[in-house]
């Protein structure tokens, strides 16, 4: 995971798992009250499981076994069902890929209960790991959600064809894979490609809008870092016009290489871009290393 807030809520999630029962209503509690919120107890993994991705394997397998999905007053209640999910998203993240494959499985399974309980498990994943305003949003949950959703019947036609491509932007250009090649023109008038863009350093690839007042916000709290040290930093403007991109290139911060996309990246779905912007980070020889991060983790750690 790749979300600061995410990392912050898996520590506070694996350590409750750490120690048994979720807020000490003992491993028979149905929940455990949490101000106006009920928690499902998180599991009492066996102390026999003692490495830290082993152990939130477990209980994310588990997390909803105290649920009662035809239970509608807490299936269909949003503040619940919100509240738990961030909690299991939180261990699940920590564990690996066939761990969260299995654990959105068992999520699934047990909510096809009840047809409304299973649509509304998907509406909080849809919030949780694709909205790109979510802080919690992950390419790597949200591909287990959907292949674990692409398996039931509870899944129609139409809703099969929205996950199906969604599944397929996941995991397009993923950490550990080469990343897409792609033809710009830059600022000074040179046609160039992601793939001879070598320059030893790790590439910081920044997707942006000229016209997007977040990426005016974002490219502006950025300048003021070292980022070149460290990085190539590669604009790209995927979205505006040739004209508003000429207009507008000479703003960019200097020591950054800009550049006007002339491959179509938006029209033959190169990258998924659903916000503006979306940043990469790639190795020196155009690996992904991470896909989509939030601007503030390229901050100086104190």
């Amino acid at each position: 995971m790749s979300r600061v807030v995410l990392a912050a809520l898996t520590a506070a999630a694996l350590a409750a798992v750490s120690c048994g029962s979720y807020g000490g209503k003992g491993n028979g509690a149905e929940a455990a009250s949490h101000g106006d919120t009920l928690l499902l107890p998180a599991p009492a993994v066996p102390d026999a499981i003692v490495e830290p991705e082993a152990r939130a394997a477990w209980a994310a397998a588990r997390w909803w076994e105290k649920m009662d999905f035809t239970d509608r007053g807490r299936s269909l209640d949003t503040a619940f069902m919100e509240q738990n999910f961030s909690n299991f998203i939180s261990v699940a993240a920590y564990s690996d890929s066939a761990a969260r494959d299995r654990s959105m499985e068992n999520l699934l399974k047990r909510a096809e209960a009840d047809t409304a309980a299973w649509r509304f498990v998907g509406y909080v994943a849809e919030k949780y790991l694709y909205d790109p305003n979510s802080p919690y949003r992950s390419d790597e949950l949200y591909a287990a959600y959907l292949r674990a959703a692409l398996r039931s019947p509870l899944n129609d036609e139409s809703r099969h064809a929205r996950d199906t491509f969604r599944l397929e932007m996941a995991m397009r250009n993923r950490p550990g894979t080469p990343a897409t090649d792609f033809r710009f023109v830059t600022s000074d008038g040179q046609t160039a490609t992601l793939r001879k863009t070598r320059t030893g350093k790790e590439i910081l690839l920044i997707f942006y809008n000229p016209d997007c007042e977040s990426c005016e916000a974002v490219i502006k709290g950025l300048k003021g870092l070292p980022l070149t040290e460290r990085y190539t930093v590669l604009a790209i403007d995927a979205e505006s016009d040739r004209g508003r991109w000429e207009a507008t290139k000479m703003d960019m911060p200097e020591g950054w290489t800009v550049g006007y996309a002339l491959s179509p990246l938006l029209d033959e779905d190169m990258y998924d871009l659903k916000a503006s912007p979306t940043i990469y980070v790639l190795d020196s020889m155009g690996v992904v290393i991470a896909k989509d991060i939030p601007p503030e983790s390229l901050a100086p750690q104190r």
